[in-house]
C-alpha cells in the first residue's frame, strides 16, 4: 500500500512537471511592433498599415491603439515619402488626429523630413496636433506648425518630447496657440526649438511656448549636453509652469534652456521668458540663458490668486531685459525689503541681500540668516533703477551666517564693475535681485593741489581743522596769496567769509577737513594737505543750494548721486582756469547740453536739492 501511494505521488509529480514544462514552452514573450508611415496624406478613411505607399500617420496611430500584444510600438517615417532634404507635410484639417492612447508608443521622425501642420484659424473648436495619452510616450524629430490649439499634448506619465537636437531628435514648433503642453508627471522635454519655422531659420510667433501642469518634469539640459537645450523665442510667454487646470505641481526643473535668442545669435523676443504660477511648489529654475525679454522670470503672487512658493532661482544669465529679470508677485516693480521679512506673496517676497562694502578684495553684506547668497555681475544703467544680474560670478555662492552676514573674499571682479545678488532661503524661496553696487579699489587719496589765480572752488583736505589767522596760507610757499575764503551754509544763500585785509568782516574762523570752500588767490598758491580713505563720506544735503566735496569713487553723475534719488535737480562744477561754470541737469537734458557727465572723486560741486537728503558717495 505504501509503495502504491509513492508511485501515485511520483506520477503526479511527473505530470505536474510535464504540465509546468508545457506551459513554459508554449508562452511567447511579447515583442515590439514597428509601423512605417509611407504616405504624407491625411485621409480619414485610409488603408491599413502596413502598406508600401499608403500608410498614413492617422492610420498608424489607429493601428497602434488597437494593438494589445506588442510590448511597445514605434511609428517611423519612410525616407522615400518623407525625404530629409525636402520634408513632406502631413496637413491635418478640422478632423483632429486620433489620440494616441496606448502606452510605450514612440513617434520618431528622426532620419526623415516630417512636418505636421494644422490650420491656425477658421477651426472651432481649436484643433490640437499630436496628443499622446499613454505612459512612456516618446516623440522626436518632427516639425509642428499652424495649429489653432496645442501643437503637442503630452498627457501620459513618464513621457519624452525631443532628445539630442544635434542628432536630429529635437522637434520644432511654430505658429501655434501653445507649442507643448505637459500634463503627465515625470516628463522630459529636451532639445526642442519653439517659436520658429520648422527648419529653425525664421520666426513663427507663438502665444505660449510650453505649459507644464504636472509634477517632476525636467525641461532642458539637465547635464546631458548642449544638444538637450530647448530654444524658445518669438512668444508672449516662453514657458509657464502651473496655472489653470494644474493640480499640485512640485519638483519641476527648468534647466539649461535658451530664451529670446535665435540660432544665429539674433533676437527672438519673448514677453515673459519663464512664468511660474500657483500651485507650483519646490521648483528649480537654473542655468538658463534669458535675453530679449520684457520680464525674465515672473512668479505669481497673492494679488493674482494663490502664490507660487519654493521656486529656487540659480545660476541663470540675463541680457537685454526690458523691465525686471526676476519679478516676485508679477507686479512689474522691484519689491523693497521689509523689516523682519514678514510680508507674503510669491516666494514669501523673500528680502534681497544688502551690500555693506564692495571692494576688489572683499564683498560683504547681510541677508536672511542661513540663506544662500549668489553674486552676479550686474547689467548696469546710470542710476541703477533697472540693474539686474547679467551673469553669475564664478565661485560667487556662499551662505549667510546665523546673524545674516556674508562675504566673498577676492571675488572675480575688478574695480569699476557693478555687482548684484539674490538670496534663497532653506525652503527654496529666492528673492529678486538686490540694487546694484559698484566695486571699489579699496581706498581713495584726496590731496590738495594748486589754487589758480582768481576764484577756486575746492575741498580742504588737511589732516585736522586749521584756524584762520591774519593770512592764508600762514607760512611757507604761497603764504598770504589767498585774499578771501567763503563757505556756503547748506540750503541757504548765506556765506561765512574770511577776508585777509578786513578782520572786522570775518565770520569764518576755521577750515574743516572734507568741506568745500571758495578761495580767491592773487597768484597760484599751494593748498597743502591730503588724506586716504577706505570708506565714502556721507554728506547731509539741505533743500536749496549746497556746496560739497564728493569723497567717493568717480562715476557718472546719475550713479554718484544715486543716493539722492530724485531730490537733486542741478549740479555745477567750477572751472577755475576758464573762470566759468559747467553744469549737469537731472531734469533730462540731452547729453550734448550737459557740461560734464562724471563726478570726480575729491572735487567740490554745487548741488541744488529739492528736499533734505543724505548723499552717500560710491565705495572708493
Amino acid at each position: 500500500m505504501r509503495t502504491a501511494v509513492a508511485a501515485v505521488v511520483v506520477v503526479l509529480v511527473l505530470l505536474g512537471a510535464g504540465l509546468f514544462s508545457g506551459r513554459a514552452s508554449s508562452t511567447v514573450a511579447a515583442s515590439p511592433l514597428s509601423i512605417l508611415v509611407t504616405a504624407p496624406a491625411d485621409t480619414v478613411a485610409s488603408p491599413a498599415c502596413p502598406d508600401a505607399s499608403r500608410c498614413t500617420l492617422r492610420k498608424a496611430i489607429e493601428t497602434a491603439n488597437l494593438d494589445s500584444t506588442a510590448s511597445a510600438v514605434t511609428i517611423n517615417f519612410s525616407p522615400t515619402a518623407f525625404p530629409l532634404a525636402s520634408p513632406a507635410t502631413i496637413t491635418v484639417g478640422a478632423a483632429a488626429l486620433p489620440i494616441a492612447a496606448r502606452s510605450d508608443l514612440t513617434v520618431d521622425g528622426s532620419g526623415a523630413g516630417v512636418r505636421i501642420a494644422g490650420v491656425t484659424s477658421g477651426t472651432s473648436p481649436a484643433v490640437d496636433g499630436l496628443v499622446l495619452a499613454g505612459a512612456r510616450s516618446r516623440v522626436s524629430g518632427i516639425g509642428f506648425e499652424h495649429f489653432s490649439g496645442v501643437c503637442l499634448r503630452l498627457a501620459g506619465p513618464d513621457g519624452l518630447v525631443g532628445g539630442d537636437r544635434t542628432s536630429g531628435h529635437g522637434n520644432t514648433f511654430g505658429d501655434c496657440s501653445t507649442a507643448i503642453r505637459v500634463e503627465g508627471p515625470n516628463a522630459r522635454v529636451h532639445g526642442n526649438t519653439i517659436g520658429f519655422t520648422p527648419d529653425g531659420s525664421g520666426p513663427a510667433p507663438i502665444q505660449l511656448g510650453m505649459v507644464v501642469t504636472a509634477s517632476d518634469a525636467v525641461v532642458g539640459n539637465d547635464g546631458q549636453g548642449a544638444g538637450y537645450q530647448n530654444r524658445i523665442g518669438n512668444s508672449q510667454v516662453g514657458l509657464q509652469a502651473g496655472g489653470v487646470g494644474a493640480a499640485a505641481v512640485s519638483g519641476t526643473r527648468i534647466v539649461g534652456n535658451i530664451f529670446g535668442q535665435a540660432t544665429g545669435g539674433g533676437a527672438a523676443p519673448v514677453g515673459t521668458a519663464i512664468r511660474i504660477l500657483a500651485p507650483v511648489t519646490s521648483a528649480q529654475v537654473a542655468a538658463n540663458s534669458i535675453s530679449n525679454a520684457q520680464t525674465g522670470i515672473a512668479i505669481q503672487g497673492s494679488s493674482n490668486g494663490p502664490s507660487a512658493q519654493g521656486v529656487r532661482i540659480f545660476g541663470n544669465a540675463f541680457s537685454q531685459i526690458g523691465h525686471l529679470s526676476i519679478d516676485l508677485n508679477e507686479d512689474n516693480q522691484a519689491n523693497p525689503n521689509d523689516e523682519g521679512d514678514s510680508d507674503t506673496g510669491a516666494n514669501g517676497l523673500r528680502n534681497h541681500p544688502q551690500f555693506t562694502r564692495a571692494v576688489q578684495s572683499r564683498i560683504s553684506g547681510t541677508a536672511c540668516p542661513g540663506c544662500e547668497v549668489q553674486l552676479y555681475l550686474a547689467a548696469h544703467s546710470p542710476g541703477g533703477s533697472i540693474d539686474y544680474g547679467a551673469s553669475p560670478i564664478p565661485g560667487g555662492v556662499t551662505v549667510a551666517d546665523a546673524q545674516g552676514s556674508f562675504s566673498f573674499l577676492s571675488p572675480a571682479v575688478t574695480p569699476g564693475q557693478w555687482v548684484t545678488a539674490l538670496a534663497t532661503d532653506p525652503q527654496g524661496n529666492s528673492s529678486e535681485f538686490s540694487p546694484g553696487t559698484r566695486v571699489g579699489a579699496g581706498s581713495i587719496q584726496c590731496g590738495n593741489g594748486i589754487l589758480e589765480t582768481g576764484w577756486n572752488l575746492a575741498g580742504y583736505f588737511g589732516a585736522e581743522s586749521v584756524n584762520l589767522g591774519a593770512s592764508f596760507p600762514a607760512e611757507g610757499v604761497g603764504a598770504g596769496r589767498v585774499k578771501a575764503i567763503y563757505h556756503l551754509e547748506p540750503g541757504t544763500n548765506t556765506y561765512a567769509r574770511w577776508l585777509a585785509d578786513a578782520s572786522f568782516a570775518r565770520t569764518l574762523f576755521s577750515l574743516e577737513p572734507g568741506d568745500a570752500y571758495w578761495f580767491l588767490a592773487d597768484a597760484p598758491a599751494p593748498l597743502s594737505g591730503g588724506f586716504s580713505l577706505s570708506m565714502p563720506i556721507a554728506v547731509p544735503v539741505k533743500a536749496g543750494w549746497n556746496t560739497l566735496v564728493y569723497i567717493g569713487a568717480s562715476a557718472p553723475v546719475a550713479d554718484a548721486l544715486a543716493s539722492l534719488g530724485t531730490d537733486y535737480k542741478e549740479v555745477y562744477a567750477w572751472n577755475a582756469g576758464a573762470a566759468a561754470w559747467t553744469s549737469y541737469s537731472a531734469e533730462g537734458a540731452p547729453a550734448w547740453a550737459q557740461g560734464f557727465t562724471e563726478v570726480q572723486a575729491c572735487r567740490a560741486y554745487q548741488v541744488f536739492a529739492a528736499a533734505d537728503a543724505t548723499l552717500v558717495p560710491l565705495q572708493p
